[in-house]
C-alpha cells in the first residue's frame, strides 16, 4: 500500500521536527548524547564505544547534517512534490545505513549494526513516502512542459519529423528553450530535405527566453515565430513557414530514460517519443516553394533536462510489416557527460510490432545487452526485448544531411549530423533465434549522430 500525498506531508513534518531536535542535542548537549550512546553499548552483545576523533568534532558534524535533513523534511512537509529533496533524503539515509554496516563489520562492534538498522528503517520509510508523493501525480504526461521544474540551468525541446510518401521529401522542426551560461534563448528551427533536388534547406529564428510562453492551455510552446500544440504545429519567419496537424497512430508514446536514472542525476536529460507514430497533413513553404503533405508518417519527440550527453546516436523509422501492418522502431544510444558513471554508454530501444509494445530501457540491458557500433557509412545496432531481438543497420542519406550546431545549457558546443531520409534495415528474431522477418526503408528513416566539439 502506497501512502497518499497528505500522509507524506504530515509525516515529513514529524521527521523534520525529530531531526531538528536530534541535531540540536548533538551540538548543544554532546555529553548527554555520549552518555545515552553508552547505554546500548553496555547492553548489546559485542558492542563497544564508537571509535573516532574528538566527540565535539563528529557530534558537531552530525548536528550540521541533521540541520540539513531537517530542512529538507520540513520543506517536503510544505510541498511534497519536490523530488530533489526526496532524493537527497533517501541518498543521505542510504549512505549512512551502508557505512554503519561497514563499520559494524570492520570494527566488530554491534552498536554500529544497531545504527544501521535504525537508519535503514528510516531510509525505507522515507522512500515509501516518496513513492506515495510521486504516485499521487498520476501517470506522466510525455507532452507536458518541464522547464518550470528547474530554477537553474536547463533546457527543453520538442521536435517533429515527417516523410512525404509521394515526393520522398522530409521535414524537421524544433522548438527549444535553454537557460544557462550558454545563453537564455528560445528558438524555432527547421530543416527541409528535398529529395528531388537532393539538397537541404535549413534555418532558425531566435529570441530571448523570456519571450517564450509555455503551457498556455492547449499550447505547449509559443513564440511570435512558432507554436506547438498536442495536435498541430506552426512556424513563420524569414525564408520558411509551416502549418501542420497530425492524427496519432496505434503505437503508444515511448519513454526512453527511466525516471529514477534522471532524478538521481545519472542521466542529465529525459526523452519521450510523445508521438511515436502519427499521420501528418498540412503545408510547408521553404524558399518560396510550397509543399502539401497528406498522410505523411512521422512523430514528435520531447526532451528536457539540465545537461546534454557528450555524444549520442538516434534512429527512428515507421516501417510496413506483413499484411500492411505498421511497425515502429526507435533506438537511442548515448554517453553521459563526463560527470556520468565512468563514461559508460547506455543503449535503449522501443518497438511496436504485431500490435504490441516492446521496451528495452532497463539499466542492465541498456548497459550490457544492447549495443551500437560504427559500421560503414552508418552504424549497426542490437536490442534485446522480452522474447525478441532486433538487430540491423542504419545510415544517413549521404547527400541529404543537415549539420546543426547545438549548445548545451553550460555553453558547451555540439554538432549534430541529422538525416530524415536515411536507410534502416531491421531484422527481428524470436527467443530461439528464428527470424520473424526483415523490414527495411531506403529513404524514410531518421538517423542522427551528435558529438561534442573537440571530442572524437
Amino acid at each position: 500500500m502506497i501512502p497518499d500525498r497528505d500522509t507524506a506531508r504530515k509525516t515529513m513534518r514529524v521527521y523534520g521536527v525529530l531531526f531538528l531536535i536530534t541535531g540540536t542535542s548533538f551540538v548543544c548537549f554532546p555529553s548527554l548524547v555520549l552518555d545515552l550512546l553508552r547505554i546500548p553499548a553496555a547492553i548489546l552483545p559485542g558492542a563497544g564505544p564508537m571509535a573516532g576523533g574528538e566527540p565535539s568534532l563528529w557530534l558537531g558534524l552530525t548536528g550540521s547534517l541533521m540541520a540539513v535533513i531537517a530542512y529538507l523534511s520540513l520543506t517536503l512537509a510544505r510541498d511534497p512534490g519536490q523530488l530533489v529533496a526526496w532524493n537527497a533524503l533517501v541518498l543521505s539515509k542510504a549512505l549512512s545505513t551502508g557505512l554503519f554496516a561497514v563499520f559494524a563489520a570492520t570494527e566488530a562492534n554491534s552498536l554500529y549494526l544497531t545504527a544501521a538498522l535504525v537508519d535503514g528503517v528510516i531510509c525505507w520509510h522515507i522512500a515509501w513516502l516518496r513513492a506515495g508523493a510521486v504516485a499521487d501525480d498520476g501517470p506522466e504526461d510525455p507532452w507536458r512542459p518541464r522547464a518550470a521544474e528547474h530554477d537553474g540551468d536547463g533546457y527543453e525541446v520538442w521536435f517533429l519529423k515527417l516523410n512525404d510518401p509521394t515526393s520522398r521529401d522530409a521535414f524537421w522542426a524544433r522548438y527549444t528553450l535553454s537557460r544557462g551560461p550558454g545563453g537564455d534563448l528560445a528558438a524555432c528551427w527547421y530543416v527541409y530535405f528535398d529529395a528531388e533536388r537532393r539538397r537541404v534547406r535549413q534555418g532558425r529564428w531566435e529570441a530571448p527566453a523570456d519571450e517564450a510562453a509555455l503551457d498556455r492551455g492547449e499550447t505547449l510552446f509559443l513564440l511570435p515565430t512558432g507554436s506547438l500544440e498536442r495536435n498541430r504545429a506552426s512556424g513563420r519567419g524569414e525564408g520558411a513557414s509551416w502549418e501542420l496537424g497530425w492524427d496519432p497512430g496505434d503505437a503508444p508514446s515511448f519513454d526512453f530514460v527511466p525516471e529514477h536514472l534522471y532524478r538521481f542525476g545519472i542521466a542529465g536529460s529525459r526523452y519521450f517519443s510523445a508521438l511515436s507514430e502519427g499521420r501528418f497533413h498540412g503545408t510547408v513553404e521553404v524558399g518560396g516553394v510550397r509543399r502539401e503533405f497528406t498522410d505523411a508518417p512521422g512523430g514528435v519527440g520531447h526532451i528536457f533536462g539540465t545537461r546534454m550527453a557528450d555524444r549520442w546516436r538516434w534512429a527512428h523509422a515507421v516501417l510496413e510489416g506483413d499484411a500492411g501492418e505498421t511497425v515502429v522502431f526507435e533506438i537511442l544510444s548515448g554517453q553521459p557527460r563526463s560527470g556520468g558513471p565512468l563514461g559508460l554508454t547506455f543503449t535503449l530501444g522501443h518497438l511496436w510490432f504485431g500490435g504490441r509494445h516492446y521496451a528495452s530501457t532497463g539499466l542492465v540491458r541498456s548497459l550490457c545487452s544492447n549495443r551500437t557500433k560504427a559500421a560503414g557509412d552508418g552504424w549497426d545496432f542490437r536490442i534485446r526485448f522480452d522474447g525478441l531481438v532486433a538487430e540491423g543497420h542504419c545510415a544517413p542519406a549521404a547527400d541529404l544531411v543537415a549539420e546543426v550546431d547545438y549548445t548545451d545549457p553550460a555553453g558547451r558546443p555540439l554538432v549534430c549530423r541529422n538525416s530524415k531520409t536515411g536507410h534502416l534495415r531491421l531484422e527481428l528474431r524470436d527467443a530461439a533465434g528464428d527470424s520473424l522477418g526483415i523490414l527495411e526503408t531506403q529513404d524514410t528513416a531518421a538517423v542522427e549522430t551528435v558529438v561534442r566539439v573537440g571530442r572524437r
